[in-house]
């Protein structure tokens, strides 16, 4: 009887470690490795983190295509703050997005990226990536060297005199101390919660900015030590002219882009969309840009779901707006008809899923 109960016991265990081995093939020691590329270098609480993931082995023969990758937001204490599950396409790459939760304190967080054998081998094997997170809602930051920050001012000298709403700007910007003394520290650009670009601050206090601001949408900067934010300014509002460039909106097959043109100075130049992603030009699109908003469509029904860039072109090859965006197509429906034909009379029977 007791060998039985023991038998039984054993049976179980077994049956319990096969159900809970992963679907997909692997073995140790594979030399499987994950490449992971970011859309940004520092993140603000409650934004996504942006990322494509390429996977390698060093396998001969090993297909590439249809890899589970798990991506995983950890705190420093290793807390789970988000997940996520993709599958590589047949050239070995995936993308996708984690959103950082809104109250999250600032400080370093972890991305995490494995694969079922990189999971069989230990966590030594993951791919991770450390990012700084900055939270500006929860105030200013208190630092021991309080003299050295205060009246803390910020001079913004845009190139010509002018900060111009949706072109490429450039920006000379100067940050000194209530005594006049230049600062040495490290800045961040941001516009919607969203960082645009980071600035370092050489010994004489300056740091040069190309950036393209929105009429629509002010531009904040932040005055950072290493994760502490120090002050907040508003950049000066721009000038309402030039061009505006934005997704309108995005349906199963198509995209369409919203060109906008502020000005009449250009208006018989012939301009060039480009639908790019991160490695490869993916389309062009060539048009003449009028006084009135213009709405172009392009196709994306072989594209998968992930980070792309849209850049807008001048006669000159010059590029005159740019954007980022994310794809993800919305769920459609299905409708499944069992019958293929039918007579006059009878009635039709569909499941929409």
């Amino acid at each position: 009887m007791k060998r039985r109960y023991i038998l039984s016991i054993l049976l179980v265990i077994v049956f319990t470690a096969i159900k809970g081995q992963p679907t997909e093939q692997y073995e140790k020691g594979t030399g499987e490795h994950l490449e992971v590329m970011l859309d940004n270098a520092y993140y603000l609480a409650g934004e996504s983190v942006f990322y494509t993931i390429a996977y390698s082995c060093e396998k001969n023969g090993r297909n590439p295509e249809g890899i589970t990758v798990f991506a995983e937001l950890l705190d420093s204490v290793n807390f789970r703050l988000a997940s996520a599950c993709h599958r590589t396409d047949a050239e070995g790459y995936c993308r996708g997005a984690l959103t950082i939760p809104a109250p999250a304190s600032s400080g370093y967080y972890i991305l995490r990226f494995y694969t079922y054998g990189m999971m069989a081998q230990g966590p030594q094997t993951y791919q991770y990536k450390l990012i700084p997170v900055l939270n500006p809602e929860k105030g200013i930051s208190v630092v021991r060297d309080k003299d050295t920050y205060e009246g803390l001012h910020i001079e913004f000298l845009p190139e010509g005199n002018h900060w111009v709403s949706g072109l490429e700007n450039k920006m000379v910007i100067k940050c000194r101390n209530f005594a006049g003394q230049a600062l040495h520290c490290k800045a961040l650009v941001t516009q919607n919660k969203r960082i645009l670009d980071t600035l370092n601050f050489d010994k004489n206090g300056t740091a040069s900015l190309r950036v393209t601001p929105y009429q629509d949408s002010l531009m904040k900067l932040l005055i950072t030590t290493h994760d502490s934010i120090l002050k907040e300014f508003l950049f000066p509002r721009p000038e309402k002219t030039g061009t505006t460039l934005f997704v309108n909106r995005i349906a199963h097959d198509s995209l369409f882009v919203k060109i906008g043109q502020n000005t009449t100075t250009h208006q018989k130049e012939k301009y060039t969309l480009w639908l790019k992603d991160h490695s490869k030009t993916i389309s062009n699109l060539s048009f003449p840009l009028s006084n009135r908003d213009t709405i172009l469509p392009l196709a994306t029904e072989t594209l998968a779901d992930g980070l792309y860039e849209l850049q807008l072109t001048d006669e000159k090859k010059q590029i005159v707006n740019q954007a980022s965006f994310f794809l993800e197509r919305p769920n459609e429906p299905e409708i499944l008809i069992p019958a293929k034909s039918y007579k006059k009379g009878d009635s039709i029977r569909f499941e929409i899923r």
